[in-house]
């Protein structure tokens, strides 16, 4: 993924007091076809035991909340950065 989407979400979890660690995925999702014409990154949000697409996958909502936070705040310090 993009170096400035990265440098973006990971001052926006330090700056809202979020823990946040880097992760190497597989997982492309849209991010994968912007990444040709934009930058492009993602948010991946704490899942109870672990489970990722499965019918056992729960995701607390304060966490859905930070996440989007997270992504909103993110996309308006990249889009202030290009403006200037």
């Amino acid at each position: 993924m993009s170096e400035v989407a990265r440098d973006a979400l990971t001052a926006t979890a330090e700056a809202l007091g979020l823990r946040h660690i880097s992760l190497v995925s597989g997982a492309g999702h849209d991010a994968q076809s912007l990444a040709e014409v934009c930058p492009a990154g993602m948010v991946f949000v704490p899942s109870a035991e672990g489970a990722s697409h499965s019918r056992r996958e729960f995701t607390r909502w304060d966490d859905c909340v930070s996440g989007a936070d997270v992504l909103l705040q993110a996309a308006l310090r990249m889009a202030i950065r290009v403006a200037t």
